[in-house]
């Protein structure tokens, strides 16, 4: 009824309202320009909210502008091509007119909107067959495919944009590939499958030399991920420019053990040793807060009393740096020996006291007692 209608703010009406409520609240004197704090209309909310096509239709009727913009320069069609699943909000965009290659502030065109947001591959495909730039990036040179790579759950946008020609390894301003922005950041297996059947390269390298094995190693905590690279030839031993081995990233960034145990399993040497002669387990030691990680290391074979730069072992970097006193306690467990001096003569025990997270915890007292 118009009594309860009148209630909800314009803009959330013309988000979630019939077209006769919204065309209602128009007589009534709403306001179709007014903005809220994000610059965002009411042709935008009915753009990315409205499942009904004429919702958008009456704003427009009423004199709403397909070319207003909100503070981070987004058009009604960006906003409907990321947020509504119905592809016929677009289709009407697209056919009062709206620019199918405006972009954004930073360079987002509607197809980069809906390749990185929207899960019906229908959309995408629209905004193709109405002559959206298939091969467009934004600032950054992140292309449709590094989009749907990076945030996209649904494979099957993939074989949208791979059917309209576009470049499956068109690489962005970082040199990255988009099966690494995938790799790193996808939790879904199929995503990088896909990457993978058509063409990608499972050992192509970033500016850093690093690979995308290594971007899941660091940022992916869905094994799942990892198998799928690995059973396609990823290089379990492959190195960066500086050095780093895929299971050191893994060790001094994943929060899940498994992913040390998957490449470990695979092959990844356990105690391959870095430009300065530190290795995975002393990584882990010192910048992972999950202990689980130095025992999956210490499983995998790792040598816990190994020593590295200046003669420092695993325990002393985690005496010093740790924020969780359990990764010393689980590199006690583990067999590291207290007892061991680096070239200066200090023990673990004697940083130990330097590290606020350590200091005065049951960890400082179990490696206190053992350092004598």
């Amino acid at each position: 009824s118009s009594a309860s209608a009148a209630v909800v703010p314009f803009p959330e009406l013309c988000a979630s309202g019939t077209p006769a409520q919204i065309r209602a609240a128009i007589l009534d004197g709403a306001d179709i320009v007014e903005r809220n704090s994000e610059g965002v209309t009411p042709l935008m909310f009915a753009a990315a909210g409205n499942p009904d096509p004429l919702a958008a239709s009456e704003l427009l009727d009423a004199g709403a502008s397909l070319t207003e913009r909100d503070y981070a320069g987004l058009t009604p069609l960006m906003w409907a091509a990321a947020r509504n699943e119905e592809p016929q909000v677009s289709a009407l965009l697209l056919q009062r007119g709206a620019e199918v290659n405006a972009r954004s502030r930073d360079g987002v065109t509607p197809l980069l909107f809906a390749a990185g947001n929207n899960e019906n591959p229908e959309i995408a495909s629209l905004l193709l067959k109405a002559g959206a730039d298939k091969d467009a990036k934004n600032r950054s040179g992140w292309s449709a495919f590094m989009f749907a790579a990076a945030n996209n759950p649904n494979p099957e946008i993939l074989r949208v944009l791979r059917s309209s020609g576009a470049d499956p390894n068109a690489r962005s301003a970082d040199g990255w590939t988009p099966l690494m922005r995938a790799a790193a950041h996808t939790s879904t297996p199929e995503i990088v499958r896909e990457f993978l059947r058509f063409g990608a390269d499972a050992n192509a390298r970033g500016g850093e030399q690093e690979t995308p094995l290594m971007a899941a190693a660091r940022f992916n905590t869905n094994a799942a991920v990892l198998r799928e690279l690995l059973q396609n030839g990823a290089d379990p031993n492959a190195r960066d420019k500086n050095g780093v081995t895929v299971l050191m990233w893994a060790a001094a960034n994943n929060l899940n053990p498994e992913i040390v145990s998957v490449l470990a399993k695979a092959g990844a040497y356990p105690d391959a040793r870095g430009k300065n002669g530190d290795t995975a387990i002393m990584g882990a030691a010192m910048s992972n807060p999950n202990p689980q990680v130095v025992a999956a290391l210490v499983e995998a074979g790792a040598d816990v009393n190994m020593k590295g730069p200046r003669d420092w072992t695993a325990l002393m970097f985690g005496a010093l740096h740790t924020r969780n006193p359990e990764v010393v306690s689980s590199l006690l467990a583990a067999g590291a020996n207290a007892t061991i001096q680096n070239r200066d003569g200090g023990r673990a025990i004697d940083y130990a006291g330097k590290n606020p997270h350590l200091k005065g915890t049951k960890a400082y007292w179990l490696l206190n007692e053992a350092s004598y």
